[in-house]
C-alpha cells in the first residue's frame, strides 16, 4: 500500500479548488496499526512504489475515460495557474513539476501453524 497519498503534492490545490480538504485514503501505516490491533505480529518494510500504467483502450471504448467533475469554485483556472507557476522547474528546455518519488509500505506477518491446526498444538 502507499505510504502517503497519491495526490500528496496536490492536496493543498485540491482544497483551494473544491473548498474542502480531500478525503484521505488509508495508507500502509493504517494497515500496520490495524494488524497489530487484531493481534497479528505484523512487520513493516518500505519499498519503491510502482506507478500506475496507462491501459490500452477496450474495443469500442476509451480506457478510463470519464469527464472530471467541474470544480466548485469558478476561480479554479487562476488557482491552478498560480500553483503551477510556483512549482514548475526547468528541465533542459522544458518545464516540469518536481519529481515525487512514491514509496509503498509492505505489511506482512507469518501465520502461526498452531492457530491454523489447533489439533497439532495439543501434546
Amino acid at each position: 500500500m502507499r505510504l502517503g497519498q497519491r495526490e500528496g503534492p496536490y492536496l493543498e490545490l485540491f482544497e483551494q479548488i473544491w473548498g474542502e480538504p480531500r478525503a484521505l485514503a488509508p495508507t500502509a501505516l493504517d494497515l500496520f496499526n490495524v494488524a497489530h490491533q487484531l493481534g497479528l505480529p505484523a512487520s513493516f518494510d518500505v519499498v519503491p512504489s510502482v506507478l500506475a500504467q496507462l491501459r490500452q483502450p477496450r474495443r469500442g471504448g476509451r480506457a478510463g475515460a470519464r469527464r472530471p467533475p467541474e470544480p466548485a469554485r469558478p476561480a479554479a483556472e487562476p488557482l491552478i495557474g498560480a500553483f503551477l507557476a510556483e512549482r514548475l522547474v526547468e528541465r533542459g528546455s522544458k518545464l516540469a513539476l518536481p519529481v515525487h518519488t512514491p514509496r509503498a509500505g509492505l505489511v506482512f506477518w507469518e501465520r502461526d501453524e498452531a492457530d491454523c491446526h489447533p489439533e497439532r498444538s495439543e501434546g
